[in-house]
């Protein structure tokens, strides 16, 4: 597989996307955060947490966009960018067939979500995309697999002390 080298157009090009949907982002966010408000206390915990950690990190991201000054890559920064995966190198190479790939993992995380539920959607998609997308061990996926798992049920049960949301089958 062939990867061209970004130019600078699609350096541009990138950079203004990027803008574009970290402002949307800032938008999204701070309107999830302002329909919080007027929540009773408990319903809005969880909500309000989420949607402010989000907005912040989109604001402080949405800064460092217009703050970045924009300057020329030599070859070999660009060689090594690729070699290390970094994300805005992979961003602006990346062809069709990724964004496509990408784009449905997600489409599948989220019908899944839906049908059966987030205690059963989350690890099964962290095993199989670490195992058939990451190409990683039938161990690691698994024991990841069992950490998100773990993670969710002690998070919502323990920690936060609401109901798991349920899957479509699951609701009455």
């Amino acid at each position: 597989m062939t990867q061209a080298q970004p130019t600078s157009a699609l350096r541009s090009d990138t950079r203004k996307t990027d803008l574009v949907i970290t402002a949307v982002l800032v938008l999204l966010f701070g309107a999830a955060l302002l329909a919080t408000t007027a929540w009773p206390f408990r319903t809005a915990l969880f909500p309000t947490i989420v949607s402010g950690a989000a907005l912040l990190l989109s604001l402080a991201h949405l800064a460092t966009l217009l703050l970045r000054r924009r300057r020329a890559e030599p070859a070999e920064q660009q060689r090594e960018a690729a070699a290390d995966g970094d994300v805005d190198y992979v961003f602006a190479t990346a062809g069709r067939r990724a964004w496509t790939a990408a784009l449905a993992w997600a489409a599948a995380f989220f019908v899944a979500l839906y049908v059966v539920g987030l205690l059963i959607a989350a690890p099964l998609f962290s095993f199989c995309y670490l195992r058939f997308a990451a190409r990683r061990s039938w161990l690691f996926s698994l024991v990841y697999a069992a950490v998100v798992l773990a993670a969710i049920y002690l998070a919502f049960e323990f920690v936060l002390t609401i109901p798991i949301p349920a899957a479509v089958w699951e609701q009455s």
